[in-house]
């Protein structure tokens, strides 16, 4: 991302939404976490070009953008409703599903819709979606998602059973 740090201070003051967007791709974790706390505090509008960022061909950026979606639940941030709709439909997106489920486990139980999305899930061909996906599953807590984690402990890959097993222990 360049030689220079870019100034979180200032970019947040002026709200540029774009610039903050950028310095999420910055290799600095405290430059990243920066961006996102003044993401949340610009509020509605940084949360709209988070969103649509989901949906840029530049597959690095809608990872980023999934990621931080997430990470506003986290830290406790003003949640949007458009926020959990828009994960889930991240969902069908091949690239970013990973990161997307992720961030919907992060929501907890207000992300009940994704529910089903994440049951299919637990059946892609990719152990990291299918890890993420149980570890969603565990952090909604919603039960009709028990059987589907049952059956996950049958999975061919220990990874998978283990992240089947503890979301299980969440419930």
């Amino acid at each position: 991302m360049g030689l220079f740090k870019p100034n979180i201070r200032k970019l947040a003051l002026t709200k540029d939404v774009q610039g903050l967007i950028n310095a999420l791709k910055n290799k600095n974790k405290s430059i990243r976490d920066e961006a996102i706390k003044s993401l949340g505090d610009i509020g509605e509008s940084a949360i709209n070009e988070l969103i649509k960022s989901l949906k840029e061909k530049n597959k690095k950026l809608s990872n980023v953008a999934a990621y931080t979606l997430g990470e506003f639940a986290y830290r406790g941030e003003k949640i949007n409703t458009k926020i959990v709709p828009a994960l889930v439909e991240s969902l069908k997106d091949s690239v970013i599903r990973e990161n997307s489920a992720i961030a919907l486990g992060k929501y907890g139980t207000i992300a009940e819709s994704a529910v089903p999305y994440l049951i299919k899930m637990l059946k892609n061909e990719d152990k990291n979606v299918q890890i993420a996906a149980a570890e969603a599953l565990g952090e909604i807590g919603d039960p009709s998602a028990i059987p589907a984690l049952k059956s996950a402990l049958k999975d061919e890959d220990e990874d998978v059973r283990i992240a089947a097993l503890e979301a299980l222990d969440n419930f």
